[in-house]
Order: structure tokens, then sequence, then C-alpha cells
């Protein structure tokens, strides 16, 4: 009986010590399945982690200003001066400037210091320094050689005529001869040689600059 009952004691120890070794190996393979999964984790992690971005600066290089040139614009001619001061006093006195440049082109052929025969009409436009003398001190006019002062009393002159005569041929008459002798030969239905070459210059100078 004593022999019996070692044996069923030993029985029992073996089976014990089975059994822990079961929970042993159990425990070890919990560990070794947790430390691969921690390994995976840190391997994961530091893949993933964002890697620095380097940005690169470039030194951009501004050019420096150029030297700017200020070209000064191209001098007018004796000429294109003297059509300057035509557009603008034509236009205040609400003058066809294309008549205006006719009669200082058939007057004095753009010559600030044409006179007629005795000296009594000078200037573009012809102006008599005796008859304008009262109409040139109420303009301030004080040189009839003067391109400007002569173009403006010219153009007051043919202004005034224009406010009593309707026919540019009439006033061209008139403002070229004998106020009287004109209105007669205008009567008559004669247009003078002078007033015809004006105002067929002043057409012709309508095309040239409309074409």
């Amino acid at each position: 009986s004593d022999v019996l009952k070692g044996v069923i004691k030993m029985k029992i120890t073996n089976e014990k010590l089975l059994q822990m070794y079961f929970i042993l190996s159990g425990v070890l393979t919990v560990m070794v399945i947790f430390l691969s999964l921690v390994n995976i984790f840190h391997a994961t992690t530091a893949s993933a982690e964002p890697k620095a971005i380097k940005f690169e600066t470039k030194q951009i290089q501004t050019p420096m200003p150029t030297e700017i040139v200020v070209h000064e614009p191209p001098s007018l001619t004796a000429e294109q001066k003297i059509d300057s001061y035509i557009y603008e006093i034509a236009a205040s006195y609400n003058l066809d400037p294309y008549l205006v440049q006719s009669i200082v082109w058939h007057e004095s052929r753009y010559n600030p210091e044409a006179e007629n025969y005795d000296g009594s009409c000078v200037g573009l436009m012809q102006v008599s320094t005796y008859w304008h003398r009262d109409r040139a001190k109420k303009l301030g006019v004080t040189d009839f050689y003067d391109p400007k002062s002569n173009i403006l009393v010219g153009c007051d002159y043919l202004s005034e005529l224009f406010e009593t005569r309707e026919d540019p041929a009439l006033v061209l008459m008139m403002y070229n001869g004998n106020h009287s002798s004109a209105i007669k030969k205008y009567r008559a239905g004669e247009i003078s040689g002078y007033a015809k070459s004006v105002l067929n210059r002043q057409q012709q100078l309508r095309k040239e600059a409309f074409s």
C-alpha cells in the first residue's frame, strides 16, 4: 500500500510538472509574439516619420534699372509752327483753318517778312499797318511781322467780314481789295481770280488732310 501511495504521489507530481511546463511554454510564446509585435511597430513608425524637407534658396538677381533716355520731340519747321498758330487762332474765331492756310499761302507764301510793293501791307496775311492799327491795339499786337500776331489780326478781320457776308468768295474779295469795288463786282456775278484760287486751295488742303 505504501508503494501504491508513492506511485500515485509521483504521478500527481509529474502531472503538475507537465502543467507548469505547458504554462511556461505558453507564457514564453506570448512573450515572443509580443516582442515581435513591438519590433514591427518600431519599424513601421520609424519608416513613417516624415523626412525633413530641404528647401533650396536661390538668390534672385534683380536687374539694375537701365538709364532712361528722354528724347526731345523733333522741332517743328517754320511752316509747321505757323500752321499751329493758324489752327489755334482759327478755332478761337470759328474759322476754317484750311481757308486761313490758303490765304497765308497766297498772300505771303508763308514768309513772315513779306511786304507788298509799298510796304503798307506786311506779314503772313498781308495786314495793313494803317487800316488795322486800331484793331492791333485792341488785340495787344505791337509787331505786325510776328507770325502769331499777324495771324491774329488777319483772323479778327476775316471774322468781322463773315459777320456781315456769308459767301466766302465775297469775303475774300473784300479782304483782298476795296470793299465797295468787291461788292459791285460780286453783284455783277464776277468772282475775282484771287478768291477762286484761295477757295480751290482750301478744298485741296482739306482733301489732303482727310485722305
